[in-house]
């Protein structure tokens, strides 16, 4: 007998609480690596970041302001995301392309567990002494 909440612990000896749960009642919504692919594939696991040109974009989720920094003059401008499209129109040139780095705001944290990860895979039986310590397959 190996209960579900001695399948899978940390390397101290002490129970992986997340990944047990995963693996004995499965949620697809923890672990759609299609959605996954496209948070990552649109940076939203990325703090906000835009380069165009001289100029860096960032995003303060604590203010809930956008930050402009010029990188050559050290301009610095900060804006609500309300004036957001105003100011970039009059601060930037239309012709500089727009290097999106991330735009996470905030980041989108994926809960996705790995399970061929080893460390999502420690194996260490207390509740039957007899069963010998073995690699989750």
């Amino acid at each position: 007998m190996q209960p579900v909440w001695e399948s899978v612990k940390y390397e101290d000896g002490s129970p992986n609480y997340a990944l047990n749960y995963h693996r004995a009642f499965y949620e697809r919504g923890y672990d759609d690596p299609d959605d996954i692919y496209r948070q990552r594939w649109r940076l939203e696991d990325t703090a906000w970041r835009v380069v165009a040109g001289d100029w860096v974009e960032t995003y303060d989720d604590a203010t809930d302001l956008f930050r402009l920094e010029n990188s050559q003059t050290g301009v610095v401008r900060e804006y609500s995301p309300n004036d957001r499209e105003l100011l970039l129109d009059d601060t930037l040139d239309q012709n500089d392309a727009r290097e999106i780095q991330g735009q996470g705001r905030p980041p989108v944290l994926s809960r996705y567990l790995n399970h061929s990860d080893p460390v999502n895979s420690v194996w260490s039986p207390s509740s039957v002494p007899a069963v010998l310590a073995q690699p989750w397959d």
